[in-house]
């Protein structure tokens, strides 16, 4: 019997722990479909494992996260860090209940869209961890269990950094990410997901470079306009989080500084 069109792009992914191959070890015997396949594998081959699915087991790693239905991972691997995010929908409640937003047959997976805002971030010259590769497995067109991995961001999250600053300091950073939200927005990006938990501060101090992660709700629109009910809601998400730091007027001093 021949190989279907997915069987045979699966396959060429390598002949030694395909990710064909290595699903059938695996629960998740479903249809499969991702990006990075070959190097979410190796991942899983370094780490020990004979099957790229283990990456979302709950024992992995150190844990970030730890809900119900999804859980994120740290691991180290040829002297850098890996995050591994799964999502878990294992009962057919929780496939109905995300149906229209990220679990049906006619809708991105969670995954796919936070990979697809990473890569847009990367082609815009925005720093951003980089995506390994995420996939998925679905029944009857439903998602049943998805994962994306990234390399670690050097710095850390704004919802536990912004607590020990001083206020002097808080304020400089307050610009930097006003800037950054008016830079993407000016691209054309729209978040729907601003939160400071989900804003990376680089290491490098001097420069004050900001990064975006957790990005499943983006919306793609024409760059050059800013001023649209999404940029605004992005905002009104963002301001009243920044101005329990006194940062909210300096982001916005920060944003009136791109054009």
């Amino acid at each position: 019997m021949g190989l279907c069109p997915t069987q045979k792009r699966l396959h060429q992914v390598g002949r030694q722990y395909t990710l064909a191959e290595a699903m059938a070890s695996t629960p998740h015997q479903l249809a499969a479909t991702g990006h990075g396949e070959a190097e979410l594998t190796r991942l899983a081959i370094g780490l020990g494992f004979h099957s790229v699915w283990d990456l979302s087991n709950r024992t992995l790693g150190v844990a970030i996260t730890d809900a119900r239905s999804s859980w994120v991972r740290v691991v180290e691997f040829g002297g850098k860090r890996y995050f591994i995010k799964t999502y878990d929908y294992s009962t057919w409640r929780d496939r109905w209940r995300g149906t229209i937003r990220n679990t049906g047959p006619t809708v991105e997976s969670r995954v796919a869209r936070e990979h697809a805002a990473l890569r847009w971030f990367a082609s815009a010259g925005i720093a951003t961890p980089r995506s390994v590769g995420f996939i998925e497995s679905r029944s009857l067109g439903w998602v049943v269990r998805c994962l994306i991995a990234t390399e670690g961001f050097p710095g850390r999250d704004l919802a536990t950094l912004l607590p020990t600053e001083p206020r002097a300091e808080c304020e400089a950073i307050g610009m930097a990410v006003g800037a950054f939200v008016a830079r993407i927005h000016r691209l054309g990006f729209r978040d729907g997901n601003l939160d400071l938990r989900n804003l990376l501060l680089a290491d490098d101090r001097a420069k004050l470079v900001i990064a975006k992660i957790d990005s499943p709700k983006h919306r793609i629109v024409r760059a050059g306009h800013a001023g649209d009910r999404l940029a605004r809601n992005d905002w009104s998400r963002l301001l009243p989080q920044l101005r329990a730091f006194g940062m909210a007027e300096a982001a916005l001093a920060g944003a009136a500084q791109v054009t």
